[in-house]
């Protein structure tokens, strides 16, 4: 039996109002889907079905295992997909816009289908949200949540599919288109939209809103930049590593932002900066870019 069985035959909880342990997951995980912390520590557990037959699911280091269980044959043997941080976090953003924490049952029937999901965090305790097949079908909303969690479980993630065709390409002809992409991200003119959203079609969709975001306070009422910037690598790519049709990197160099007020005057910054990027497929794309600057340049090309 799955570790997801254990304690399915208590009382479901019938408080509508979040227990403290729920009220803080769910800032944890509000948090996670906006971009805040680190995934690694989080893991999320599914149990779909009854107590003779059911499947589960466990989303964890950067994986979801999946496992059938019949009690009349032996457990089939489980597989695995990849799953990245950016989709783990989509899959949060998902699940906070339906109100995941509405999904709590109030009866429990023996050998009754059930859908559960649990989060474990770091020093969290952890929370569960169960309901009885007859309670989710009969509530849209609840119906909603559980369709969220099954699509991403059953449905080949961006690593998986891609693994094959990004093995096959030459690692060091990887990291030059992507810093390419990454150079012509980073460069931009001062209210100039076209010079920002060049390098659009070279991203994930979500991870280009995810890099909009962090500079949307930054931007005009049009979608213009209200400052130019300019990257200029300083080295080779640092710690490059490639697993399961990802790849992920570090590019050294130096960040210029310089920004031009109505009467002309013009103010420029310049900071040592490292570039962590992470890419998937064939053509490549970027899934993931987040600038790091650590004090202004001087005669030291990189921050190490």
């Amino acid at each position: 039996m799955s570790a997801l069985g254990v304690g399915l035959i208590q009382s479901p909880l019938a408080a509508r109002e979040l227990s403290v342990n729920e009220s803080h997951m769910k800032e944890r995980i509000t948090a996670l889907s906006q971009g805040e912390g680190s995934v690694a520590d989080l893991r999320i557990e599914l149990y779909d079905g009854g107590m003779a037959a059911h499947r589960s699911y466990l989303i964890a280091d950067e994986k979801i295992i999946k496992r059938q269980w019949n009690l009349a044959r032996p457990p089939e043997k489980h597989d695995e997909l990849i799953v990245t941080d950016n989709q783990i976090r989509k899959l949060l953003r998902d699940l906070v816009e339906k109100q995941y924490w509405t999904f709590q049952g109030t009866r429990f029937i023996p050998d009754n289908t059930i859908f559960l999901f649990r989060f474990y965090d770091k020093d969290l305790p952890s929370v569960d949200y169960r309901c009885d097949v007859n309670e989710y079908e009969s509530s849209p909303e609840r119906s909603a949540i559980r369709s969220v969690l099954l699509n991403f479980v059953t449905t080949d993630s961006v690593g998986l599919a891609s693994s094959a065709s990004l093995s096959a390409m030459n690692q060091a002809a990887i990291v030059d288109s992507v810093q390419e992409i990454v150079v012509r991200a980073l460069d931009f003119n001062q209210d100039d939209r076209e010079s920002l959203t060049d390098a659009q079609a070279d991203f994930t969709p979500d991870d280009w809103s995810e890099f909009i975001k962090h500079i949307g306070g930054w931007l005009d009422d049009k979608g213009a930049p209200t400052f130019s910037s300019n990257f200029t690598p300083s080295g080779s790519a640092l710690d490059i590593s490639q697993a399961n049709g990802v790849i992920r990197f570090t590019i050294p160099g130096i960040l210029k932002q310089q920004s031009r007020n109505v009467s002309g005057g013009v103010s420029t910054t310049t900071y040592r900066a490292e570039i962590d990027a992470q890419a998937v497929g064939d053509p490549v794309k970027i899934e993931y870019l987040k600038p790091r600057t650590c004090g202004g340049a001087s005669t030291v090309p990189s921050c190490r």
